[in-house]
């Protein structure tokens, strides 16, 4: 995680190898998209909910070639959406537990909506 807060924040003050802050850096704590690891959460309940939409979609497709293509493109969507929730998990330091209890109820959210609309 420093090596993210220090290529964010750049070195300034460093230049010539030691700051003049007495070592306190307030810099660390204006990392962009952290929000005391609240947004990554509000993210999950957002995409959870667009997934469950997503599902309903496939769940109430009339024929099978409808079925076919919204699946597909689904799919396709719903990995870039967990890849980019996993590095927003990542970047703000949860634990492992968070992370999977996160992407747990972030995948199970679009077959929720496969059985509601069907």
């Amino acid at each position: 995680k420093q090596w993210y807060q220090r290529r964010v924040r750049g070195e300034k003050g460093r230049h010539h190898g030691h700051s003049h802050d007495g070592g306190h850096d307030h810099a660390a704590h204006f990392v962009p998209g952290h929000a005391g690891g609240w947004s990554a959460y509000v993210l999950v309940m957002a995409l959870s909910i667009h997934s469950v939409l997503e599902g309903v979609a496939i769940g109430v497709s009339g024929n099978v070639e409808e079925l076919i293509t919204l699946f597909i493109s689904i799919i396709v969507h719903e990995v870039c959406l967990a890849f980019t929730l996993g590095l927003k998990l990542f970047t703000e330091g949860h634990t492992t537990t968070q992370f999977l209890v996160s992407l747990t109820c972030f995948v199970i959210s679009c077959p929720v909506g496969i059985i509601s609309g069907a």
